[in-house]
């Protein structure tokens, strides 16, 4: 449990952190988006580039973006006393 003294803090770490992962993310499908014209003109097993990155692509990057955003959490966590240690 989290000292009211501290909550404030460990909050605004957490919300930055959040920020950070959604802004990153947004940034990524962003720039995918702007050459994809491109990713068009490259070819990988006889598809499209653009065809790995929107599917597969963008499945594995939610994947590293979701424990990238895990760990920092844990450490934030560690960081303010909320850690949930088993």
């Amino acid at each position: 449990m989290i000292e009211q003294e501290h909550r404030e803090a460990y909050w605004k770490d957490t919300r930055t952190n959040a920020i950070i992962a959604i802004v990153l993310l947004l940034a990524a499908v962003l720039l995918v988006g702007l050459f994809i014209g491109f990713f068009r003109n490259m070819h990988f097993l006889g598809f499209p580039l653009a065809y790995y990155l929107a599917a597969q692509g963008g499945f594995i990057l939610l994947i590293i973006m979701v424990f990238w955003f895990s760990s920092r959490q844990e450490k934030i966590d560690r960081r303010h006393g909320a850690s949930e240690e088993l």
